[in-house]
């Protein structure tokens, strides 16, 4: 296959009106949505489901091979992934906007913040709500049980049916 040439199956570049966001619910690419309405631009989405395998499947993974959300169609028909590439993309392609300050050492400290919540954060946050056995103290004998007691009392919920803060636990006296 030569250079520029598009595997069979995988959609065809095309030159669009504006910029389409693939998103899921309950993703990081719902903050993609937001930028797009602070830059007062037109544009459209396509909400996947996400829990559903379609980011697994054509013709979204012909768009995006590594099956992930969010993902940026262009008016020119090129696609960008990864949350802080597009949100950088879309702060510098409109500045009068103020998403990232003009001053580099700032934007360099934007962009540090915003991989940093991307990266760290939201994968490790939320891998404690799916997988909190994964993260539980080892040394300490029965505090996943202790938590699970919590949770109990307080009526606190994970991520996957919604979230509800418990009430703060008062030590005994």
């Amino acid at each position: 296959m030569g250079a520029g040439a598009t595997p069979v199956g995988f959609p065809q570049p095309r030159r669009r009106q504006c910029h389409e966001a693939l998103w899921g619910p309950h993703t990081c690419a719902v903050g993609i949505h937001i930028l797009l309405e602070e830059i007062d631009r037109p544009y459209e989405t396509e909400k996947l489901d996400v829990n559903g395998g379609d980011t697994h499947r054509l013709p979204f993974i012909g768009i995006n091979p590594k099956g992930k959300v969010p993902t940026l169609v262009r008016e020119d028909g090129s696609v960008l992934t990864e949350f802080s590439a597009i949100a950088t993309w879309l702060a510098r392609t409109n500045p009068q906007t103020g998403l990232l300050p003009d001053d580099l050492e700032l934007e360099a400290r934007a962009v540090e913040t915003m991989a940093y919540v991307g990266g760290t954060i939201h994968g490790q946050g939320y891998a404690r709500v799916f997988v909190p056995q994964m993260f539980a103290r080892q040394d300490v004998a029965g505090e996943g049980r202790a938590w699970a007691g919590i949770r109990q009392a307080t009526g606190a919920r994970d991520g996957r049916n919604g979230f509800r803060a418990p009430e703060p636990a008062t030590r005994p006296a």
